[in-house]
């Protein structure tokens, strides 16, 4: 049978699984004893001072780290661009000539930098293409209105 004692001593673990070595550097106190030291309850109050207003910066500067977070993320949750991207067809196919980037804007009531996205998305998606108008406004027209337009190649 073999004994745990023959072991290597720092292989020894205790009854809850640490280490007797580790468990030799923190010495167990009985609850009593912990409860009755108040050691940093007076270290708390003695920097208190300190102690508080960090706690309080720090809670404001992960409040602002998160808002900065969520202003910066470019993301748009999928029901918003189904609704822009439906909203934008719906407005191409009442203009049979197409829409400039303005008038779309004006007409679906969403920031350039929202409908730009989608109208980006669409193009590769094939439902919308774009020219230049004579005053070089981009005017925007639906796939499959007007009979106009590039031709999309077979197979894609």
């Amino acid at each position: 049978m073999l004994n745990p004692s023959a072991l290597a001593p720092h292989a020894v673990l205790a009854v809850n699984g640490i280490p007797r070595w580790f468990r030799d550097l923190f010495p167990q106190r009985s609850s009593q004893a912990a409860a009755n030291d108040g050691d940093y309850i007076v270290w708390l109050e003695n920097h208190s001072a300190i102690v508080y207003p960090a706690i309080g910066l720090g809670v404001i500067a992960l409040m602002a780290w998160g808002i900065l977070a969520a202003l910066r993320s470019s993301e748009m949750d999928t029901a918003t661009r189904v609704k822009i991207k439906t909203d934008v067809l719906d407005e191409l196919r009442m203009h049979v000539g197409g829409l400039s980037t303005d008038e779309l804007i004006q007409k679906v009531r969403r920031s350039r930098g929202e409908l730009l996205l989608v109208l980006e998305e669409m193009v590769k998606d094939h439902q919308v293409w774009s020219t230049q108008s004579t005053g070089r406004h981009t005017v925007w027209h639906a796939r499959g209105v007007g009979g106009t337009g590039p031709q999309r190649a077979h197979g894609r």
